[in-house]
């Protein structure tokens, strides 16, 4: 067992080629404009579709109107509501 606590044959690792054309879709929120691009075009490149937002309160807003995602990444510190709110 792992220093972690998790045996490393219960964990499921997958490489960028297994996510490509796998319709899999992601939220980008970060109050970085930077950020969000940077995390955009990577996504991407592996056939991602990516939607951003700027705060946690956009993300929760988007999920209030009916969005899903296979992935969120978001920053912890943000303006108007952040990833631990």
């Amino acid at each position: 067992m792992s220093g972690n606590g998790a045996s490393s044959s219960s964990l499921n690792m997958i490489s960028g080629e297994d996510v490509v054309n796998n319709n899999l879709s992601a939220l980008v929120v970060d109050d970085s404009p930077l950020l969000r691009l940077l995390h955009d075009i990577h996504l991407k490149k592996y056939g991602l579709k990516v939607q951003v937002a700027e705060n946690g309160k956009v993300a929760v807003d988007l999920f209030h109107l009916g969005a899903s995602f296979d992935l969120v990444l978001m920053d912890k510190e943000m303006p108007v509501m952040n990833g631990v709110e």
